[in-house]
């Protein structure tokens, strides 16, 4: 949630939505969309904002997260897509990586069947030799 601070030169600033004041030095947190909404108002030297993401803008146009989506986008595209995102610190760069897997997830290792050897059995054959006629068997017919 970022964190709006009004740093002068006044002493005292009304908010840009006549909402609550702003005392120099004192930060108050805000919604993202009170900042994008009130962003042009906030500019330096007068105000610092800290913890604020840019507009969460497709780059692409293709609907798939990309570093210019916010990371609450991010996770939320991540959970619409069957991914888990857990507790903790995530950082951009770590989210994407998750899409990325769920985008393009790993192939499955291959399984390998690997056939018992069969063993060999060599026959013997015996060569079979046929009677060669002899030429003058043939001739006395």
């Amino acid at each position: 949630m970022p964190t709006v601070t009004f740093l002068g030169p006044e002493y005292v600033r009304n908010a840009p939505d006549s909402g609550t004041e702003f005392k120099r030095g004192v930060a108050q947190n805000k919604t993202q969309v009170w900042v994008d909404r009130h962003l042009r108002r906030l500019q330096p030297p007068h105000w610092s904002i800290e913890g604020s993401e840019a507009l969460h803008v497709d780059a692409l146009g293709d609907g798939l997260p990309d570093p210019s989506w916010r990371k609450a986008k991010i996770a939320d595209w991540i959970v619409a897509k069957g991914g888990k995102v857990s507790g903790g610190y995530k950082t951009k760069t770590t989210l994407l990586s998750q899409v990325e897997l769920i985008l393009n997830p790993p192939a499955p290792e291959p399984v390998v069947v690997i056939p018992e050897p069969v063993a060999i059995v060599e026959e013997i054959i015996a060569p079979v030799i046929a009677p060669v006629a002899i030429e003058s068997e043939l001739t006395e017919e």
